[in-house]
């Protein structure tokens, strides 16, 4: 107890960036405590503000300064004099109307679980509560596996926590398969490929609570990242990394990447940052993005000029864009965003809510958008050509697109497409556009939104077009359609998803039509990884989904029997009525193979696979039914060992003993 409701414990550590509180992650004492303070005014190695003047020496404190969107710096205060602090060079000098904040020091320690680490001690806030009544955990090793110029090595079903640099660290360390892990509570990454780490495998784990990035495997070829769930990446202000693409859930941008069917929550700055030469981004949940830094997307790619790029069948959702203190405002969170990146098919997304764009495309080249369905963005589509570093965009094609804008107020405006150039002559240049549907049905005119003079994004350069005018302007869009009915309430105005990998059912009160005019009544089945928007007087009701269930590793491998099992984390909104593993020696089996059956309801279960060949490969999923459908699990591939002979010896004299499927065949 040194006073003031503070206790601290000495602590040999190497500037420790994980503490966790009771089972949860805590930032560091702050001041402010949850906002930012305004910039007077700022060099690349100072910062002025008069409420500093009041502030004690802050001299070894650190200071988090939010020099552009997508950067938010941590620096050591190295001095304080009046209302200024000095500390090491920024990458970028901050403007007026940007913010900070000070944290790491035990002045600013004042709200419950804060806390700091200055000369080898920890000090945290309690106040009135007693210290042994709690568990509090702080980072000391830098890795907590590292693995370095080895390869061909197998991670399975550990839960990996407290890294400060990272939970798994890769130094040319090729052939890694990490699966069924979870991997948490490191002060920086989750999993973390520094140099030469190729074909790294990250299946079926989960990610919580890393404090920079879940996984970075950089720009090393052949990563397949699937079927994690990963949340809150870099969600806390201060905690993560100084560079541009910190903060992020996923960053992997080597050649032959693919990222699929993972759930990507709540993270800082990008959901998933990608690239590289036929690389693939498909049939993930990304939502709640950008809450940190902003000037970034669901989906980002950065000036990969690789062929052979896919981008399908996502939902992207709720960019959320970063606070006030950030200089000119927050609208930088979309759905996707291509920042100058070229050779991309784009497909059957669905990029919703955001407070940017559904998608942007900035000085994108030979880009194909195709039967996306971006809904309530700021703008649904936005194009951008300019005529510095990054140069026009051309060459690009967008067809068969829902883009629909759900409102239009007076102080708030919402396009269904922008396209914003240096000159009007860029409006033959930057491709074609048909087939499209430009949907507002509340004041519906002016929906096509053109800015002149590309990123000086005043009012004065805006011009609005119906698809009219905008058919005489650009000579594009001559099959393209408008909204199909005009209402004059967003309650007529109905949003459905389907963010899973089974069907969802959904029921509706009365007839409804969508941006293409066609009707729907009674029941839909949505189909994995879609949506759609409808309109229309009455209510929508969610039937239900098939449940949520994975499956448990196969130990226990016997020449005729295995252990399994599975976890059902969500009934779908009816009761599961059956449960069990199934399996088969062909892949995908179902419940009309062999199976177990192993109780009902949510929950884990362990299931007894008996009446197994010796020698045998067989492929194995958990399965969950409720009214709905049945649902399976990850698929396992395993095979049974063949028995030895036990008290039986073979003396062979040149001769071959030959044995198949564990029976004796013959003698050579």
């Amino acid at each position: 107890d040194v006073g003031g409701g503070i206790y601290s414990n000495t602590v040999a550590a190497t500037d420790p960036n994980m503490l966790v509180f009771d089972g949860q992650n805590m930032k560091k004492g702050r001041w402010p405590n949850t906002t930012y303070n305004l910039l007077d005014g700022a060099t690349s190695t100072s910062l002025t503000d008069a409420a500093l003047s009041a502030m004690p020496d802050l001299t070894g404190a650190e200071v988090v300064v939010r020099s552009w969107h997508a950067l938010l710096q941590r620096r050591t205060i190295t001095s304080k004099t009046g209302s200024t602090i000095n500390y090491s060079a920024t990458t970028l000098t901050p403007g007026v109307g940007y913010g900070y904040f000070i944290q790491n020091d035990t002045n600013l320690l004042d709200s419950f679980r804060e806390w700091a680490y200055r000369d080898n001690t920890l000090y945290v806030y309690f106040s009135e509560a007693d210290p042994s009544e709690y568990e509090v955990k702080l980072s000391r090793l830098s890795y907590a596996i590292s693995i370095i110029d080895h390869s061909y090595i197998d991670i399975t079903d550990i839960t990996i926590e407290g890294g400060n640099i990272a939970n798994v660290y890769l130094y040319n360390a090729d052939h890694i398969n990490i699966t069924d892990c979870t991997i948490r509570f490191s002060g920086k990454n989750g999993v973390y490929g520094a140099s030469n780490s190729d074909y790294i495998t990250i299946d079926g784990c989960e990610f919580s609570d890393n404090n920079n990035t879940a996984i970075n495997v950089g720009y090393a070829p052949g990563a397949i990242i699937s079927g994690n769930y990963i949340t809150r990446s870099g969600y806390l202000h201060g905690m993560g990394g100084s560079s541009d693409q910190d903060y992020s859930g996923i960053i992997a941008m080597g050649n032959y990447t693919q990222i699929i069917h993972n759930d990507v929550l709540y993270s800082g700055y990008d959901g998933i940052a990608w690239g590289g030469q036929d690389s693939e981004v498909s049939y993930n949940s990304i939502y709640g993005y950008c809450s940190v830094k902003d000037d970034g997307g669901g989906i980002y790619s950065y000036r990969d000029y690789n062929t052979g790029k896919i981008v399908t069948y996502n939902v992207i959702q709720n960019g959320i864009g970063a606070d006030a203190a950030i200089g000119e405002g927050n609208e930088r969170a979309h759905s996707i965003y291509n920042a100058g990146t070229y050779n991309v098919t784009y497909s059957y997304n669905t990029c919703a809510q955001n407070v940017g764009s559904g998608i942007f495309i900035c000085t994108g080249k030979n880009i194909t958008v195709t039967h996306n369905t971006c809904y309530d963005n700021q703008e649904q589509l936005h194009v951008l050509s300019e005529n510095t570093t990054l140069g026009y965009t051309e060459g690009n094609s967008f067809t068969y697109n829902i883009l629909f804008a759900k409102e239009r107020t007076a102080d708030f405006i919402q396009s269904a497409f922008r396209i914003t150039l240096c000159n009007s002559s860029d409006f033959t240049d930057f491709g074609t556009s048909n087939y499209n549907y430009f949907v507002r049905p509340i004041n519906n005119d002016n929906y096509i939104d053109t800015w002149f003079n590309a990123w000086e994004l005043s009012y004065n350069n805006r011009v609005a077009y119906n698809l009219s005018e905008w058919r005489t302007l650009s000579g594009k869009d001559g099959s393209s359609q408008i909204t199909p009915a005009v209402v004059t309430t967003t309650d007529a105005i109905h949003f459905i998803y389907n963010d899973s990998s089974t069907v969802k059912t959904y029921t509706l009160s009365t007839a409804m039509i969508d941006a293409t005019g066609s009707s729907y009544s009674g029941s839909i089945a949505l189909p994995a990884y879609s949506s759609l928007v409808l309109i229309g007087a009455g209510t929508i009701t969610d039937a239900g989904a098939v449940p949520v269930v994975s499956t448990s590793p196969v130990t226990n491998i016997t020449a005729t029997t295995a252990l399994s099992g599975g976890v059902i984390t969500s009934d779908g909104g009816s009761a599961v009525t059956a449960r069990g593993v199934c399996w088969s020696t062909s892949a995908a089996p179902t419940t009309a193979d062999s199976k177990t059956t192993n109780g009902t309801g949510t929950g884990s279960f362990t299931s007894s696979v008996t009446g197994l060949t010796n020698g045998e490969t067989y492929y194995l999923r958990a399965y969950a039914t409720n009214s709905i459908g049945t649902a399976y699990g990850l698929e396992r591939v395993f095979t049974t060992p063949i028995p030895t002979s036990s008290g039986v010896r073979f003396i062979m004299h040149d001769g071959v003993f030959v044995i198949h499927n564990g029976k004796f065949l013959y003698i050579e």
